[in-house]
């Protein structure tokens, strides 16, 4: 058995269990094992920001650090806080808005501590005259952010209470505009999303009044671009929308790419014998797009 395997129980079987972990390496390595509940990881995820704001109460403040030593003692307490918060992203019922922290301060905070890493040359901590020049920042863990149209809205809330507290054209509201719109522009898996999230942020934000509700205006704004989307694809591929909308729950259900005498089944028209092949194919790639333009890491959006 090797090091990196997972030992999942359901009953109250720690004796066996702890005795099970023995075979790993040691008993001292069940403290490691197990790393507790998701609540119990909330709780050191908000001790890990305190300890984090007791350093820096704001972004801002960590330009203000006087030294080398301040400045690895915030990039030590973010580093924390991040391994905490890829632990909670690995439990199903993880959801961002469990976290204590604002995701614009959280995403500012992250601005700064790459900064820092640039600064030091992150080979390993070690001692030295520069306490930054031997901090592991552990970068990677950066990359294990899941950023979806949920994460976006959640940016485009805090950016509109900046700009309904601190004016449209404020400099924080100015700055945490374009990190949303660096953000949208850099992530991969937002590639086919952009164009709607961008015409969002840059044609419909700024026309919504100050007591309106991002989170309707959001739903009702995707819910008409899909259907618009959906009823195009449609028109193109002479398909049923009725049985269109059924196979896609049907995929979505099973996971299984579609049978192509089920794909046939919806089509209005029914293609030769020659064309039939390459015109399934190009319904289920049409199929595949809608899905993951408008449905994939968009099912939170609604959610408190």
């Amino acid at each position: 058995m090797g090091p990196n395997r997972r030992i999942l129980c359901f009953r109250d079987l720690k004796e066996n269990t702890d005795e099970a972990i023995a075979l790993f390496a040691n008993r001292d390595a069940a403290e490691v094992v197990l790393i507790g509940s998701y609540e119990e990881h909330l709780k050191k995820y908000e001790e890990a920001l305190d300890a984090l704001h007791a350093i820096t109460p704001t972004p801002d403040d960590v330009d203000a650090l006087p030294d080398e030593e301040a400045q690895a003692a915030f990039a030590k307490a973010f580093r924390e806080l991040m391994r905490v918060r890829n632990v909670l992203g690995s439990f199903s019922e993880f959801n961002p808005a469990d976290l204590a922290s604002d995701p614009q301060e959280y995403e500012d905070f992250k601005s700064k501590y790459l900064d820092l890493a640039q600064k030091g040359d992150g080979e390993g901590e070690g001692e030295g005259p520069d306490p930054l020049a031997g901090l592991d920042f552990e970068l990677e863990l950066l990359r294990r952010d899941e950023i979806n149209v949920a994460y976006i809205l959640a940016l485009l809330l805090s950016l509109k209470a900046t700009e309904t507290a601190e004016g449209r054209t404020s400099r924080k509201a100015q700055t945490q505009r374009q990190r949303v719109v660096d953000l949208i522009a850099s992530e991969i898996g937002l590639r086919n999303k952009r164009p709607y999230l961008e015409e969002f942020l840059n044609k419909v934000m700024p026309n919504l009044p100050p007591d309106a509700d991002l989170r309707k205006e959001f739903d009702s704004f995707w819910a008409g671009k899909r259907a618009g989307a959906f009823a195009e694809f449609c028109a193109a591929e002479k398909l049923d929308p009725d049985g269109l909308q059924k196979l896609i729950a049907e995929t979505l259900f099973t996971g299984k790419r579609p049978l192509q005498d089920r794909v046939l089944s919806i089509m209005v028209e029914k293609p030769g014998i020659l064309r039939r092949r390459s015109a399934v194919e190009r319904v289920v790639e049409g199929m595949e797009r809608l899905v993951s333009t408008f449905d994939e890491g968009v099912d939170e959006v609604g959610e408190d």
